[in-house]
């Protein structure tokens, strides 16, 4: 690594909490939050169709710290970690002095298996991945006894390659587990169903594709079942053929559902 890279990443937060979602709930973990995204999810908490504007009734003149923002109910609730107008309240942090805090905040100034680093935002892999390496090498060297760490992206940005050579190396952390946390964005979320899947892998559309024909089996299966059930409580019309004809097709309807959004997907 470049020893003369100035090692500044721009925080929106930087705290200590309970992680609220995905296969590490309930798990204490560091936060930090890095400021840019390159989508605004207007969408978000609106009527199909509908974009939100909410944000833009706060006034960033009024505030000088970030924790002191009011939440907005429609939109991207976490607004100011990518808008402009609110980019005085996230400065630029060394990562000595991001590190430094890690250990403030951490019990005993150690990770161990109790404590998952979160890296998000934002988008956290849009513009500072060289940064991780050097933070990484910095917690590392402190031998912080990190183990887990997790990206919390929408999945649209590749991976830069100085990085992943940095992963692969992983010189300070031999049972590091590395999460990349995918939340895609769907056109509900007022992005472009072609920008939000631009730089999907093509493992990840094969992926798609397959599950897809894993659905469509079931469909076909479900039905046959449903038909059946349709003929039996046409001929016995008892109350237990008759209510398993109607769980069966609910369950149905929701394999259909699901076939539309995988061929929606993998188109």
């Amino acid at each position: 690594m470049d020893k003369t890279t100035a090692k500044k990443i721009k925080v929106a937060e930087l705290f200590y909490s309970l992680q609220g979602e995905g296969q590490y709930l309930g798990t204490p973990s560091i936060f930090l939050r890095v400021f840019g995204c390159n989508f605004k999810c207007a969408g978000f908490s609106m009527p199909r169709g509908h974009l939100s504007d909410e944000r833009l009734s706060v006034d960033p003149s009024k505030y000088t710290d970030y924790n002191s923002l009011p939440l907005v109910h429609t939109g991207c609730d976490s607004y100011a970690s990518w808008d402009p107008r609110f980019k005085h309240l996230s400065p630029m942090m060394e990562i000595k002095d991001i590190v430094d805090k890690m250990e403030e905040l951490l019990p005993n100034g150690m990770f161990g298996n109790d404590a998952h680093l979160i890296i998000t935002g934002g988008e956290p892999l849009l513009g500072w991945q060289k940064m991780y390496a050097y933070l990484l090498a910095e917690i590392g060297e402190r031998d912080m006894g990190l183990n887990n760490i997790t990206f919390e992206t929408n999945g649209t940005q590749d991976l830069n390659q100085d990085f992943l050579d940095f992963l692969k190396a992983n010189p300070f952390f031999p049972n590091l587990n590395i999460t990349f946390s995918v939340s895609s964005k769907l056109p509900s979320s007022g992005e472009k169903f072609e920008e939000a899947r631009s730089a999907f892998h093509p493992s990840c559309l094969l992926q798609v594709k397959s599950l897809k024909r894993l659905f469509v089996l079931r469909l076909f299966v479900s039905i046959m079942i449903s038909v059946t059930l349709l003929i039996l409580s046409g001929l016995c019309r008892t109350k237990m053929i008759m209510k398993m004809c109607y769980v069966q097709l609910m369950y149905t309807q929701k394999v259909l559902v699901r076939v539309r959004w995988l061929t929606f997907q993998s188109t």
